[in-house]
């Protein structure tokens, strides 16, 4: 018997999702009005009425409020990538040097090229314009503080578990797979790989479904003894094997058929290992 996978917090719903979306894009355009009227406001001898009263504010406030809104954007994008490929738990040393590069330090760079090519059409060079002293130091930490605002909601942004099927599937079977998932039991998994970026788990009944943990989590809730990890070629269930044969020119490499899903066909990548010839031995066929 599999143990079920002991997760903190079940995965969000639709509401739930969109609930947190409406508060993300309201706090975000907020703050994106609040920066932009003090990088249009920094260095200026005035009040803020006479501020706000000053000709072509109103043009910068737009103007900034869109390129905060957009650096928010990639911020979010960023954010969410890395937590779904390199979350905290697993690469608690390399994912905060990522989000530190991707999600501050490579905007903050962007950003510093169009104010230089701005201040270059406007024949002023960025070193004399005052940007450094006024306004780079606010840039940055609005940077900093955006990417902690927006970790803290990317784990529920990412948890999503998406259904994926040549075929339409029925609403009762469909209710029953998201009730497994909530769950968290996998006496049904047969195979699971990492598939252009996504974690692709399939089940006995031929349903291939996407999973927001990734391959090596997983494994660390499965036994050992009915599980074979495959490396990049994926995770199966040695139960479900029903036959393998020897391909390539040199005969190295491993099919792999599974019990009733003739069009999956799992091909290990690397040369076979001796452990692998070992295992497989029983399931080779001489045709």
């Amino acid at each position: 018997m599999l143990a079920k996978i002991n997760l903190d917090e079940s995965p969000p719903n639709q509401i739930q999702i969109m609930t947190l979306l409406s508060k993300s894009l309201a706090i975000r355009l907020a703050l994106s009005i609040f920066l932009a009227h003090i990088f249009a406001s920094v260095g200026q001898d005035k009040g803020p009425w006479e501020i706000i009263n000053t000709k072509g504010y109103f043009a910068a406030l737009l103007i900034g409020t869109v390129c905060s809104m957009l650096i928010s954007f990639v911020i979010m994008q960023v954010t969410t990538k890395l937590n779904n490929r390199k979350p905290w738990k697993e690469f608690p040393v390399l994912r905060p040097s990522l989000q530190l590069f991707f999600g501050v330090l490579f905007p903050f760079g962007l950003i510093f090229v169009l104010i230089t090519i701005y201040f270059a059409l406007a024949h002023i060079w960025i070193l004399d314009s005052g940007w450094l002293k006024h306004c780079a130091a606010y840039v940055f930490i609005a940077l900093l503080f955006g990417n902690i605002g927006t970790e803290m909601i990317a784990p529920k942004l990412v948890a999503i578990p998406l259904m994926i099927t040549e075929d339409p599937i029925p609403l009762p079977e469909i209710k029953h797979k998201v009730k497994m998932f909530k769950e968290h039991i996998f006496t049904e998994l047969i195979y699971m790989k990492s598939e252009d970026r996504d974690n692709l788990i399939m089940f006995n009944d031929g349903i291939r479904s996407k999973y927001h943990e990734t391959v090596t989590a997983t494994l660390k809730h499965l036994n050992e003894d009915e599980y074979i990890n495959l490396g990049r070629a994926g995770v199966v269930r040695l139960s479900a094997i029903y036959k393998a044969r020897l391909v390539g020119p040199r005969r190295n490499k491993l099919k792999i058929f599974l019990n009733g899903h003739d069009d999956l066909k799992i091909i290990l990548s690397e040369d076979l290992t001796r452990e692998h010839k070992e295992l497989f031995k029983q399931y080779l066929s001489v045709d």
